[in-house]
């Protein structure tokens, strides 16, 4: 299991959803080519990972934690109910405590959806939704 792996785990969950969405939604990765259309409502997905950590002195287990993160950026000028809407949406669909099967082991939410500040630029205005995830994993050590 590396972070990779828990991201496209999460990737694939939103994904999924983005695209039975109504209106469908877009999803712009990271260092993916994308082109918003005018007006669009559209999602940017990242990970960013925290320091992989070990909580055993046998060397077998690794902490993978850090913040997966979905901002909604829409048009200025549009308001901001639709936007933050999704957010609530997003608190749904990562509810604290899901666990997304990740090799043969889990990756778990530990704390709620939070939604950050907007941040309104010249042609967008953008909300994020960050939750904190971790996964524990006892690798095989020779002794």
């Amino acid at each position: 299991m590396t972070h990779l792996a828990v991201e496209l785990a999460y990737e694939s969950r939103l994904a999924a959803w983005a695209a039975a969405h109504t209106p469908r939604l877009r999803i712009a990765y990271e260092n993916d080519q994308f082109m918003p259309a005018a007006g669009e409502i559209y999602l940017r997905a990242f990970i960013l990972p925290s320091d992989t950590g070990s909580d055993d002195l046998k060397g077998s287990h690794r902490r993978y934690q850090g913040l997966f993160q979905v901002n909604i950026v829409g048009p200025v000028g549009g308001g901001s109910g639709g936007i933050k809407h999704i957010v609530s949406e997003l608190e749904s669909l990562f509810p604290v405590n899901l666990r997304l099967p990740i090799a043969g082991n889990f990756v778990q939410i530990v704390e709620p959806v939070k939604q950050g500040p907007a941040i309104t630029e010249d042609s967008t205005y953008t909300v994020s939704a960050t939750f904190v995830y971790r996964a524990d994993v006892n690798l095989a050590v020779p002794t």
